[in-house]
């Protein structure tokens, strides 16, 4: 067993990240404890969790990736990050060393970086 950083996205936005078509996630916050060297396990669920919300059961491993860069996001961004919309203050996350997870695993979604603890096994 292995504990990991988790971050969760609304569907679809988590089958983006794991098939590379989404290299940028837009969060209104940054982390300051995720490092570039830390793996990062993308989680999918439904619904967009909000502060007071419980976390969801539902959610769906999608893959592992690192965190590059924290940085503004810029006008440019939105094709990386497969979005239509832009807002000033907003950091653009881009992702990297990406590595899909095949077996789709159930897992807790929840706000913010949270951990969730898996069986290596189970990310092959």
């Amino acid at each position: 067993m292995r504990a990991f950083k988790a971050l969760s996205v609304v569907e679809p936005w988590g089958e983006f990240i794991a098939s590379g078509k989404k290299t940028i996630e837009v969060r209104r916050w940054k982390s300051e404890d995720l490092l570039p060297s830390e793996d990062l396990l993308i989680v999918q669920n439904k619904k967009r969790l909000r502060a007071g919300d419980l976390p969801d059961p539902e959610g769906r491993a999608m893959a592992l990736v690192r965190v590059l860069e924290v940085r503004p996001f810029v006008y440019a961004d939105r094709a990386h990050a497969k979005t239509e919309r832009f807002e000033e203050g907003c950091y653009a996350w881009v992702l990297g060393d990406l590595r899909p997870i095949k077996k789709r695993i159930q897992v807790v979604a929840d706000r913010k970086i949270y951990n969730v603890t898996l069986c290596e096994a189970d990310l092959e």
